[in-house]
């Protein structure tokens, strides 16, 4: 699982005169560039909803999500209502969308970048009602889920806040993408089929610097910066940047076949790894990062291509069944 270092740290603020009272959030200080692909700085977009009573909701308030009722059960069993959608946290300066709170409160925040962390300030607009500030800290890990009780009011309301963190796919593909650029001259993509030795099925391997063995079956091109630079535009935007694991420095056993799996390398410390499975759904993933290529690295896939166009055809009868 990636994590962010750090934590981050939920602020619930009084609001106070100035910036504060008009719903103004201090800007966060600069942070230093992370690395490529560390795996602990891996960037996360943070989401929250507000919650409150089912009897203090609007009659049409629905109810949260399963897992937001199971955890907000250990904190209280009132049955709990959703005032809103889930709101992500956005970064720097971008202000949130309000959610509206109970008593016609509202509340607005801002994930704010950090070093070693983030932080969230949270400020609630002003309507005489006394809060109790307090903070609550919540780890950057993609795919924690919790609810937590935020803020009593002189009445003895209490709200509640649920927060779900998630990786930032698009984050993350476009730090990939910049590294495996910067390292051009070092690109190597290996397409590799996993399977019988005699299914006349092939590999292909495309890189731009070095030398590269063909092996049995293997299918080798070198190619340009410029070619490769497309290839890595192409596998940011079909979601492979973002999926794949780092497996730099690991050794991992061949999958049982048959299947194909791509790897992708270049900068120093990434080397990023994902099976493509068997079936309809693999063979038009390879049919579309065949538009990325030309010349002969084109008329390499188009080899690979054919030599699974009877498979291919056999998955496509049984996908109309």
């Amino acid at each position: 699982m990636r994590t962010l270092p750090g934590i981050l740290i939920l602020s619930w603020a009084l609001l106070l005169s100035g910036g504060a009272a008009r719903g103004e959030a201090a800007r966060p200080p600069a942070t230093a560039p992370a690395p490529a692909d560390d795996a602990n700085a891996l960037p996360v977009k943070v989401f929250a909803q507000a919650l409150t009573k089912a009897d203090s909701a609007p009659p049409a308030a629905p109810k949260p999500d399963l897992w937001v009722q199971v955890e907000a059960k250990k904190l209280t069993n009132d049955d709990l209502r959703a005032l809103c959608g889930w709101v992500e946290l956005s970064g720097r300066d971008k202000r949130l969308v309000s959610a509206t709170w109970k008593a016609g409160q509202s509340i607005s925040a801002r994930l704010a970048e950090r070093k070693g962390g983030g932080q969230v300030l949270v400020q609630l607009a002003p309507g005489g009602v006394t809060l109790t500030a307090r903070s609550v800290s919540l780890a950057g890990t993609p795919g924690e889920r919790r609810v937590v009780a935020v803020l009593s009011y002189s009445c003895g309301g209490r709200g509640y806040l649920a927060f779900k963190v998630e990786a930032d796919a698009d984050a993350v593909a476009a730090r990939r993408a910049g590294a495996l650029k910067d390292a051009a001259d070092r690109f190597l993509l290996d397409l590799r089929y996993h399977g019988p030795r005699d299914s006349g099925l092939y590999s292909l391997t495309l890189h731009v610097g070095g030398k590269v063995e063909a092996g049995p079956n293997s299918l080798v091109v070198r190619i340009d910066r410029q070619q490769a630079g497309r290839i890595i535009d192409h596998l940011a935007k079909e979601g492979f940047l973002a999926a794949a694991g780092n497996i730099a420095g690991k050794e991992l056993a061949p999958p049982s076949g048959p299947c194909y799996t791509l790897s992708l390398s270049g900068p120093k410390g990434l080397r990023l790894y994902d099976t493509l499975g068997w079936g309809l759904g693999m063979a038009r993933r390879l049919a579309e990062l065949r538009k990325a290529l030309d010349g002969e690295a084109a008329a390499k896939m188009e080899a690979l291509l054919d030599r699974l166009s009877g498979l291919r055809q056999q998955w496509e009868d049984e996908a109309k069944k």
